[in-house]
């Protein structure tokens, strides 16, 4: 068993340990019964998000949906709306019961709240169908940085969240006229008792949907944790579709990537994905599974990316380095030339893994993405067009045993935890990168492209400079400050994105 076997695991023994037998949403208030006018809430998001994400907030020409030499899908977690029943965000479930302390009849008081971050609010709230332009909106943000589709979670088959959610990302990314595309991703970590027959008529509306994606004229299909079911259950499944005329791409996504476990399935498979380990070295775990997958004769495969991992509810996170984890998980798909890629999520608030616009990480994942989504997409990094800085840090000096901020938090994976500030640098010609943070200061001669800076971090606000020569190019404060004395634990990283400080849309 190799290193990258011991690691996928215990990462799969973590998780699967964790993951709940439901997940139950609030109750979402739907206001009208009126049919959804896709159209009108496509041109609405269309607006919305031309507004929020300019050209001008980008060095770079970003990538188009539907378009270039990988495709680039982002993980979609149906739970976690934009809104739920359409409230001020200051009055609203996130803001009441996911983040407070005492939310849910004081459920996660021990944690700290449930989350630590929630959906960058639109002003779509209180339309009298917020809940469908939510995900309208969710469509163009991410197919405005080329975001290739979406891969739903289908965590349940029967309830009132995932499925009728998959039915209106359908709906939205058709009428989004931007190639985006939805497919299922079944959950079979929860989906106990299914049957063959039962999987297929469950995913019949996408099989028969225009909005579904398809590669090689077939539907794709990612069961999550596919080894959960035999063989033979996914072999009746595809021969079921297929008769009904609508054959599958079967892409198992492996929880558990050992060489035994992917070997049974490889006659049934189109190709071979698998969720990947977290931290900095995870780009590199990620390589050598890839090299096992092309050894079993895999002749397509998709690589997992994700920005960083933490659990509130389960008080444990992977520490993620700043965008390091982030950085050498692109580093080896680009490396390996990767031809598909899986975002790690969009947003999944309960494991703090999402790249959507959200109130504390705010823009910097989301701008970092769009850079190595147009990299990979060319198959070169993009020409810059002007200077672009994003720090990416957490809003505390993380100490997991202080009792006093709350319940212990456990360390998953390998590397020991950090507290760096970090900023990542798009330059177009070398200069030299200066970041304070207390008493501490480093310098960095950096070349052009993307470069790294980090400094250890101190109660208070980060600054940032950038020089040539003599002359000072661009001088920023962190808007994040380091609190010193902290109510909770919190080892989110944040960021804010420098070419959208200032603007009212909290890109900062």
């Amino acid at each position: 068993m190799t290193k990258i076997h011991r690691q996928a695991r215990l990462f799969l023994s973590v998780i699967s340990a964790l993951i709940p037998t439901v997940f139950t949403s609030p109750a979402i208030a739907l206001a009208t019964d009126q049919p959804p006018d896709w159209t009108d809430f496509a041109k609405t998001a269309k607006r919305f998000v031309a507004i929020e994400s300019p050209s001008s907030v980008f060095p770079f020409k970003t990538a188009k949906a539907g378009l270039g030499k990988a495709l680039v899908i982002a993980h979609y977690f149906p739970f976690f709306p934009i809104s739920y029943e359409g409230l001020p965000p200051d009055k609203d479930y996130y803001a009441k019961e996911f983040l407070s302390v005492s939310g849910e009849n004081g459920k996660h008081a021990r944690q700290g709240g449930f989350l630590r971050e929630r959906p960058l609010p639109t002003p779509f709230q209180s339309t009298p169908q917020f809940y469908d332009a939510n995900f309208a909106i969710d469509v163009e943000r991410a197919a405005r940085i080329g975001i290739d589709g979406f891969g739903v979670n289908l965590l349940s088959l029967t309830d009132k969240t995932f499925m009728p959610a998959a039915r209106k990302l359908l709906d939205a990314a058709v009428a989004s006229s931007t190639g985006f595309k939805i497919f299922p991703e079944p959950d079979m970590t929860t989906l106990s008792g299914l049957t063959p027959l039962g999987l297929a008529d469950t995913l019949m509306l996408f099989a028969t949907h225009p909005g579904a994606l398809r590669i090689d004229g077939k539907l794709l299909v990612m069961p999550i944790a596919a080894e959960k079911y035999p063989v033979a259950f996914w072999q009746q499944f595809t021969t079921i579709m297929s008769q009904r005329g609508y054959p599958i791409a079967l892409m198992p996504c492996y929880y558990d990537p050992a060489i035994n476990t992917m070997a049974k399935y490889r006659n049934i498979s189109w190709g071979a994905a698998f969720w990947g380990t977290r931290g900095p070295s995870a780009g590199n775990n990620a390589a050598e599974v890839i090299a096992e997958i092309k050894k079993l004769g895999y002749s397509h495969w998709m690589i997992p990316v994700s920005p960083q991992d933490s659990r509130p509810k389960d008080l444990l996170s992977f520490e993620a380095g700043n965008s390091r984890s982030y950085k050498n998980q692109w580093d080896a798909a680009i490396a390996l030339g990767a031809k598909q890629v899986q975002i790690v999520t969009w947003n999944d608030y309960s494991e703090t893994s999402e790249i959507s616009p959200s109130s504390f990480t705010k823009f910097a994942f989301y701008d970092l993405t769009a850079y190595y989504t147009a990299w990979i997409k060319a198959g070169s990094p993009p020409p810059l067009s002007r200077d672009a800085f994003y720090f990416v840090q957490r809003r505390q000096i993380f100490r997991p045993d202080k009792l006093i901020q709350g319940a212990r938090w456990s360390l998953a994976g390998n590397p020991p935890w950090s507290n760096d500030i970090e900023v990542v640098a798009l330059l177009t010609k070398p200069g030299e990168l200066v970041l304070k943070s207390g008493d501490s200061t480093v310098r960095k001669m950096a070349g052009a492209g993307l470069q790294t800076i980090r400094v250890p971090a101190s109660a208070g606000t980060a600054t940032f400079a950038l020089k040539r020569g003599h002359r000072i190019i661009a001088r920023i404060t962190s808007p994040i400050s380091i609190d010193p004395n902290p109510d909770r634990h919190d080892p989110t990283y944040g960021g804010s994105s420098s070419l959208r400080l200032g603007r009212n849309n909290n890109g900062g």
